[in-house]
């Protein structure tokens, strides 16, 4: 959620940034997935004229397999996972 001013410009950022993670198995797509957690969780990302809170896990989906996908020359499917991150930021 952004909040506004009366002037209509945006000021605050309360959202939830979504991370999917691929794989050709279960264990893939958890390997990818611990990968990307270690890059952000606890990451103060950096931008101009803001603060920007650490990043959190919020939420985590199952990994699932993604039958609407077939992987080439075989008959299976590719696995995904979703992971939810809380981004916050405020003016500087």
């Amino acid at each position: 959620m952004i909040s506004e001013t009366l002037c209509g410009t945006q000021s605050d950022l309360d959202d939830l940034l979504g991370v999917t993670c691929v794989g050709v198995s279960p264990e893939a797509v958890w390997s990818v997935s611990s990968l990307v957690r270690a890059a952000l969780i606890d990451k103060h990302p950096q931008v101009d004229g803001r603060y920007v809170a650490e990043l959190r896990l919020y939420d985590s989906q199952n990994v699932q397999a993604d039958g609407d996908v077939t992987l080439p020359n075989s008959n299976r499917h590719p696995y995904f996972g979703v992971d939810l991150y809380s981004l916050r930021s405020t003016p500087a």
